[in-house]
């Protein structure tokens, strides 16, 4: 009986050494399709940060429209490009000291840029883009295409129809001074101060906090790239 029992033991122990080598092997053998997958979505996102639709295309298209189409850079906190390095280059502990950028072009004409922009909502941390248009300063879009946000409450940060309305606002005052954008609670027609209007969208019913935490956040990454903002509106690369 003891010996029957200790082979059994055995048997198991043989048996998911066996296992874990097969889904170690498996594991590793699809990294390399995983971070493809997510190298896509990450292009993906940012292209329709800047109103690209890229709904029905293939991966191979996806990134060869964004190929074409976005260039990638990095920049210091001071707002000076790092020359040879993009944002996949940069390492955790330069989190934060180095800020990627993504720069559209339509050939040779600039059409805008983008920043990731990410914090923590309600029950999450969100992950996004936020273009501007060349005057840095008219949005262009915004996606969230990773959060935990309460679906039909905060999660609806990636609806098409919450996001759209942070099209054609404004970042700056008349007087050059960061507003960023707030999504206030309730709608933006009824906030009495007028010149809020154009520094702000519709909040989302029930998720107030979520979008508190949009703030935050947004206006943080804004103010880091203040620097850079200004070289780039001066000309400078």
């Amino acid at each position: 009986m003891e010996r029957g029992n200790v082979y059994t033991i055995f048997f198991a122990v043989v048996l998911c050494l066996i296992s874990s080598s097969a889904l170690t092997f498996v594991s590793k053998g699809l990294e390399p399709r995983k971070n493809f997958n997510m190298e896509i979505e990450r292009q993906k996102n940012v292209l329709k940060a800047f109103g690209f639709d890229c709904a029905g295309m293939k991966q191979t298209e996806i990134a060869a429209l964004y190929t074409k189409n976005i260039v990638e850079s990095v920049s210091d906190k001071g707002g000076s490009i790092v020359q040879g390095k993009k944002p996949a280059d940069i390492g955790k502990s330069e989190v934060g000291t180095l800020l990627p950028l993504y720069t559209y072009m339509s050939g040779n004409e600039l059409k805008g840029y983008a920043i990731p922009t990410s914090g923590q909502a309600l029950w999450s941390k969100c992950y996004g883009y936020f273009a501007l248009a060349k005057d840095l300063n008219t949005v262009q879009g915004i996606t969230f295409y990773q959060h935990g946000e309460t679906p039909g409450l905060g999660g609806e940060i990636e609806s098409a129809w919450f996001q759209d309305n942070f099209k054609g606002k404004k970042i700056y005052d008349s007087s050059g001074t960061l507003r960023s954008i707030t999504i206030v609670k309730g709608q933006v027609s009824t906030l009495a101060d007028k010149s809020r209007h154009i520094h702000s969208v519709d909040g989302i019913s029930g998720a107030t906090m979520t979008g508190d935490g949009v703030n935050t956040f947004l206006r943080a990454d804004l103010e880091r790239y203040e620097a850079l903002f200004t070289n780039l509106r001066k000309g400078l690369k």
